[in-house]
C-alpha cells in the first residue's frame, strides 16, 4: 500500500466556547467580519494587539475579543434607540 507524503487528511478544527485563544481567522468566522478588518481595527486601538506566537501567528484573548465585541453591540443598539 502506497501513501502520498503530500496528501494530508483536511481536518476541521471546531471552535469551542471555553477556547482561551483565538487566532484571526477564528475571530472573523465567529463574527462575520473580514481578517483584514481585525489588524485594522487593532491599528485604530478598536481591538486589544493580541499576542504574538510567531512573525506569523499572532492570538487574542477570547474573553477580551468577547467583551469588546459585546460592548460594540450594545453602543450601536443604543445608538439605534
Amino acid at each position: 500500500m502506497q501513501t502520498d507524503q503530500n496528501t494530508k487528511a483536511k481536518v476541521e478544527k471546531v471552535i469551542t466556547p471555553n477556547q482561551k485563544w483565538l487566532r484571526a481567522k477564528e475571530i472573523s468566522e465567529i463574527y462575520s467580519i473580514g481578517k483584514s478588518t481585525i489588524f485594522k481595527w487593532v491599528t485604530e486601538g478598536k481591538l486589544p494587539k493580541g499576542k504574538k506566537l510567531s512573525p506569523k501567528c499572532t492570538v487574542w484573548n477570547r474573553e477580551e475579543i468577547d467583551n469588546v465585541f459585546n460592548e460594540m453591540s450594545e453602543s450601536s443598539d443604543r445608538e439605534v434607540a
